[in-house]
């Protein structure tokens, strides 16, 4: 360009004196290197910065996933299936079909249409019971539904029972030699004492010991509980609950004096315990969290990266993974809760609240004119409250606390309407009782945020609270005041698998356990014993007094079919009063989680329903780049 400027004369401006030709010149040159200069730094700057960037991004975070090489090949979509596992030779897959009111175990040879039935309807399966092959794929490991750990021959009959008591889970070694199991110390050895932890023995159940060295243990059986052998047979996965978090160890095999179980993880919250398999280098695992839409993730148990391989609105959990380690086999299924009445005449279910999202935990004021739920219509939990006149309003949402990752599991209204008091997640419990005001306000942490609390439930005049306390080693009941009062520490056998309710006149809190409900008076001086027509659980199981506090309702799906039940506390009779079939399943899947209340006409009983499809997929592509 300065080539092509003239060094003739200028034709001089009547206004301005005419500079030289060669001034002029040098003048353009000066500008145009200072303009040339500055864009060469700024592009240098430009440049710098986006190195650092791509910098700072390949060493913070893992490569894109690619997507396009993912390939799902539906492998049973008829029917609600879950729980898939591949035989060791990879040619077989064994997956629980609910049908009839229970899980049921099948396997199906790949490539073949059609599925072979194992269990009939007299040994009904777990609701987490993932069952396992033997090494040699001969026999089918599952758990019944009173925790049980029985196998069967893939020719079906008779399953065997290995062991007669309750155990929480199980995993069998690669070379067959050994099967470790969790459960409750002193079931195998009294001098054990009450801790629950890991034992060894052979296939067969027999000459049982306990884990060497075992940080891993728990004061209390939280469920549920996942174990597995690395495919070298070095190791053994874990994963816990714990009275305030959810733990994944590693622990060596053969276990010694010298073992150093290790615990991984601990930087990552989980929501709870992980289902996990392993690939085939010992190292990589792939998990997902039971009934949760936090997809699959694949974990590295030695530089303790994560990385997530899908992500959808549906539930996505894992199932098992390919002997190869090339294939994932998955669940996905659509589950919805919604509030629903059940009449005390035996009629039809009612609608309350059904919509396209989870609506859950409802209770009722003991007046009828308000009524708190969970809802997650935001696409994160939320509390809110309906009125009489049918307006509704949130009382608590994340914006009410630092961090807005924590989970709402239940909600339960104070009998006068005043407050609500619920449990949600936080960064030192997976449980935290919190109460907050239905008019607003800041909410208040009941305990130590250390501590795992939870079950609480309400006096009749909503100044105080029962709650199920574990820290530790320890685990105990307390009544504690709402504002000003005493704490009444109740003794060791005021302890419920579920929410608990406290009778409208005030005389008894009902307590559900083993084959019993357990009324305790609020001193904890006076006890009653009530056999119920269906054992109590800690899921699908909802209790609510009459509001005369005569009689106590029960709506369960722990049995073949939904139901509705009444005891009369008087003369502890019970009778049934409707049957639902198995379309419907009443209250929910997470423990301690399964409200009831009377409906504000007096005439039914307010729950959650759960509605759910599930169909077993098998994903191509999402393991390819696992190094």
């Amino acid at each position: 360009r300065l080539k092509r400027v003239s060094t003739g004369s200028r034709t001089a401006s009547r206004i301005q004196q005419a500079v030289p030709v060669e001034k002029e010149n040098k003048k353009r040159l000066q500008q145009l290197i200072k303009k040339l200069r500055t864009g060469i730094v700024s592009l240098a700057v430009l440049c710098v910065a986006a190195v650092v960037a791509f910098v700072i991004s390949i060493t913070n975070s893992k490569p894109e996933t690619n997507l396009s090489a993912y390939h799902y090949t539906p492998f049973i979509i008829e029917g609600i299936t879950s729980d898939g596992s591949w035989s060791h030779d990879g040619k077989s897959i064994a997956f629980l079909k609910y049908e009839n009111g229970e899980n049921e175990l099948w396997y199906r040879s790949l490539g073949n249409p059609r599925s072979t039935l194992l269990t009939s309807g007299t040994s009904q399966l777990d609701d987490y019971s993932f069952p396992f092959w033997s090494p040699d794929g001969k026999t089918i490991y599952y758990f019944t539904n009173k925790h049980r750990l029985n196998s069967i021959g893939l020719a079906g009959g008779n399953p065997k029972t290995v062991f007669k008591f309750v155990m929480l889970a199980a995993a069998v070694s690669p070379n067959n030699k050994t099967l470790a199991y969790w459960t409750r110390a002193s079931i195998v050895d009294s001098t054990f004492g009450d801790s629950v932890t890991m034992f060894i023995s052979n296939p067969d159940g027999k000459e049982s010991r306990r884990y060497l060295l075992d940080p891993f243990k728990l004061a209390n059986g939280y469920f549920p509980v996942f174990m597995k052998f690395s495919p070298d047979g070095s190791k053994i996965g874990l994963t816990t609950y714990t009275a305030s978090l959810v733990e994944f160890w590693i622990l060596p095999w053969p276990d010694g004096p010298d073992s150093k179980p290790r615990k991984i993880f601990t930087g990552r919250k989980f929501s709870g315990p992980p289902y996990f398999d392993w690939l085939p280098d010992s190292r990589h695992i792939v998990f997902s969290i039971p009934s949760s839409t936090e997809g699959i993730w694949v974990g590295d148990t030695k530089d303790e990266t994560l990385r997530r391989i899908t992500s959808s609105q549906q539930v996505e959990e894992l199932s098992s993974i390919s002997p190869d380690g090339k294939r994932i086999l998955m669940s996905v299924s659509n589950s919805n809760f919604d509030i629903i009445k059940i009449p005390f005449d035996g009629s039809q279910i009612k609608p309350v609240i059904a919509t396209s999202v989870n609506e859950m935990s409802a209770t009722v004021s003991s007046d009828g004119k308000s009524m708190a739920y969970i809802t997650e219509r935001s696409g994160k939990d939320e509390i809110w409250l309906t009125k009489g006149d049918g307006t509704e309003y949130p009382i608590v949402n994340n914006s009410d606390f630092p961090s807005d990752s924590g989970k709402i599991s239940v909600a339960v209204i104070s009998p006068d309407g005043k407050r609500i008091a619920y449990i949600r997640s936080g960064k030192k419990s997976i449980r935290q009782l919190w109460v907050s005001n239905t008019v607003g306000g800041k909410p208040v942490l009941m305990f130590p945020d250390s501590l795992m609390v939870d079950r609480p439930c309400w006096s009749p005049d909503g100044s105080r609270l029962y709650a199920r306390i574990s820290s530790g080693d320890t685990s105990y009941s307390e009544i504690v005041p709402i504002g000003s009062g005493e704490t009444v520490h109740l003794p060791d056998s005021a302890w419920s698998s579920g929410l608990p309710c406290w009778s409208p006149d005030g005389k008894w809190i009902a307590l559900k356990q083993y084959k019993k409900i357990r009324l305790i008076s609020p001193d904890g001086k006076k006890t009653k014993i009530l056999v119920p027509p269906v054992n109590p659980s800690s899921l699908f199981y909802c209790m609510a007094w009459s509001q005369d506090s005569k009689k106590i309702y029960i709506a369960s799906s722990v049995e073949k079919t939904s139901r509705l039940d009444v005891i009369d506390v008087e003369t502890a009779k019970s009778k049934k009063i409707a049957d639902y079939g198995y379309d419907v399943t009443l209250g929910q899947d997470n423990t301690q989680c399964s409200t009831a209340s009377i409906s504000k006409d007096g005439k039914g009983l307010i729950v959650t329903a759960k509605y759910k499809n599930s169909s077993l997929y098998i994903l191509d592509g999402a393991l390819g780049n696992v190094k």
